[in-house]
């Protein structure tokens, strides 16, 4: 990866865990749109995330909020199903 790309690519590492989620608006895929949050294992360390996708003509960026807020539910629901099966991390 050239210097550019991975100074960018941190910065957006950066962004992501300020922010909470992640967005790809057709970065990685024409007329694609994503948004993930992290899902943590008991410990609280990262375990994976989940993420929806969509058609980029169904995103509407004002809707944004009420996304993100339907992944982390869905995300602590995980977590708590993790808790539950006492799952620890393999690091």
């Amino acid at each position: 990866m050239p210097a550019n790309e991975f100074h960018r690519f941190t910065a957006d590492l950066v962004l992501i865990k300020r922010q909470g989620y992640a967005l790809n608006n057709q970065q990685s895929e024409d007329a694609v749109v994503a948004c993930g949050v992290v899902v943590h294992e008991h410990g609280g360390g990262p375990a994976g995330a989940i993420s929806v996708s969509m058609p980029a003509g169904r995103y509407v960026p004002m809707q944004l909020p009420n996304l993100v807020r339907a992944l982390r539910l869905a995300a602590a629901g995980v977590e708590g199903g993790i808790a539950e099966l006492d799952v620890t991390s393999s690091t």
